[in-house]
């Protein structure tokens, strides 16, 4: 009878301890189940505020229940209209994009050469403002930014007026038109003929006002200026006329005929452009190597559309030279050829 008890009491003790496993283990599951959700979504956040970061890779998967975390549609990490709020040029629109303009505005970074992309509210200023709405954009607050009501890839670019309608070079024009994009492009500045070009430095772009500098060429003659967009689209081109510029060549000669120059004697060079003070005519061989300079004595002449000179007598007749006009104040003309007799 003692026996029995004995056996009773220990099976009694058995089960208990049977139990308080089976409890432990529950209280384990279900810690490992509560904190594992958490954990998910914390890292979510994460990713949200940090789209390509290590918290958007791979399955939230703290334990055997927790809910993996879902990934972000490639939409979300571009932008709205991408490349609009892409500060730091990434290539995709983040939480160091709204930073980075944070430290803009504090001076102690750049933004170049993405500030254009920064105003994403459209209202021509870069503020904490701009930074925000990144950051709201991110949350899922709002959907897309106002400077995306202008189209980043219009599907035509319209060039409708140059103010003023002439200029001379380092002047500030203004061009207006349709379908510029929000994104800086370029403003192409080409010859009559419309095979040499020259682009323009450009201090403001929108999507339908263009402000550029006239870039150096030779002036006293009209030019095409054509817009192109950040996306490669072009514009039609419009006429305008560039008062001053480079000095330019019209013809080389020897003075009073039309005949070839020889060594030894004089030259005349027609142009425009070339300054009413005595500046330098460099000549270069066939390679592009200076090998002399025009002779300036007293039968020298240099005016505005006219320089006389003499060709030093060291060079070779029957060979082509290249000629250049330097002004006294370094503004340098294209190559002219001439050939000596």
């Amino acid at each position: 009878m003692i026996i029995r008890k004995g056996v009773v009491q220990i099976g009694l003790i058995v089960l208990a301890l049977v139990g308080l496993a089976f409890a432990t283990s529950l209280s384990v599951s279900a810690r490992y189940t509560t904190v594992g959700r958490p954990f998910g979504n914390f890292r979510e956040r994460l990713c949200i505020a940090n789209p390509g970061s290590i918290f958007c890779k791979g399955k939230i998967n703290t334990s055997p229940r927790s809910t993996p975390s879902p990934s972000l549609p490639p939409s979300v990490e571009k932008g709205p209209c991408y490349p609009i709020g892409d500060v730091n040029g990434n290539g995709v629109v983040n939480a160091s994009d709204a930073e980075a303009i944070l430290h803009y505005i504090a001076g102690t970074k750049s933004i170049d050469p993405y500030k254009d992309r920064a105003d994403v509210n459209k209202d021509g200023a870069i503020t904490s403002v701009d930074a925000q709405l990144i950051r709201q954009y991110l949350a899922g607050s709002i959907k897309t930014f106002a400077a995306c009501s202008s189209s980043p890839n219009p599907s035509s670019v319209v060039l409708k007026s140059i103010s003023p309608s002439s200029a001379n070079i380092g002047i500030v024009i203004t061009l207006s038109g349709s379908g510029f994009g929000p994104v800086k492009g370029e403003v192409i500045v080409y010859d009559q003929n419309e095979v040499n070009n020259r682009p323009a430095t450009i201090s403001t772009w929108t999507a339908t006002m263009i402000k550029a500098k006239v870039p150096a060429v030779a002036g006293h003659r009209k030019y095409k200026i054509e817009v192109v967009t950040s996306s490669g689209l072009r514009s039609n081109r419009l006429e305008f006329e560039i008062l001053g510029g480079l000095p330019f060549i019209f013809s080389i000669i020897a003075p009073g005929t039309a005949d070839l120059p020889y060594p030894g004697g004089f030259i005349r060079i027609t142009g425009e452009d070339f300054g009413s003070t005595i500046g330098s005519v460099n000549i270069h061989d066939s390679s592009g190597k200076k090998v002399a300079q025009c002779i300036f004595l007293y039968f020298a002449v240099w005016t505005e559309s006219k320089i006389d000179c003499g060709l030093p007598d060291n060079l070779k007749g029957g060979t082509q030279y290249g000629l250049q006009v330097i002004t006294s104040d370094n503004r340098q003309s294209s190559f002219s050829y001439f050939r000596t007799r």
